[in-house]
């Protein structure tokens, strides 16, 4: 992996965090509500195109098959197995409508299927690309279903708490989606399974 990325010119130091990608199975949660899309010119539908093609493209080093799967906040249609050649297929079927339900829909569609109900071969990167302007839902659910994950791994014969992890890529610049991602980044006993990435413009 670290081979691959500084023949495509990645610097040392980045080349050896990303390498540490192969040791997990890396599924997406995509923002597809009508927030996504409240900006002047789809500011945001851009960006998020954009990470979501970058991080494919690199995790295609980590696995051949690409990304285990992608699944979108609102829509039901997901995607397994995403390589950079499917990535104008997973563009073209989003469906920019509906509202930002991150707690309820990280249980329902990641979190259940990958982790609660599935086999694990690998630990399991939870990348959720969102603007995390929560709506519809009870506060503090986002939270609360990251931790009982955490706490039902603990208790778990074949698993530990590190058989996932979560990372929050926020797309664009929303205060209250700032704040609240930052508290996650920085939770006293959750914080060290989760990071969060600069808002991405």
């Amino acid at each position: 992996m670290v081979v691959k990325l500084r023949k495509k010119g990645c610097p040392p130091e980045t080349a050896q965090e990303l390498a540490v990608l192969v040791l997990y199975d890396l599924v997406i949660l995509l923002d597809d509500s009508h927030s996504m899309v409240t900006e002047a010119g789809g500011t945001r539908i851009a960006t998020l195109f954009k990470v979501l093609k970058a991080v494919v493209e690199v995790y295609q080093l980590a696995r051949d098959g690409g990304v285990v799967s992608v699944r979108y906040l609102n829509g039901r249609q997901g995607h397994k197995d995403i390589t950079k050649n499917k990535m104008e297929v997973v563009h073209a079927t989003i469906r920019y409508t509906g509202i930002t339900m991150l707690g309820t829909q990280l249980r329902k569609k990641i979190l259940k299927p990958f982790v609660e109900q599935k086999q694990m071969r690998k630990p399991l990167l939870s990348l959720i690309l969102t603007d995390g302007n929560i709506e519809g839902e009870r506060k503090g659910l986002l939270e609360k279903n990251i931790y009982n994950c955490l706490a039902r791994l603990q208790k778990d014969a074949e698993k530990t708490e590190d058989a996932v992890a979560f990372m929050f890529a926020r797309i664009g610049e929303d205060p209250e989606g700032k704040e609240l991602l930052e508290e996650l980044d920085d939770h006293p006993i959750m914080g060290s399974w989760i990071d969060c990435l600069p808002g991405a413009l």
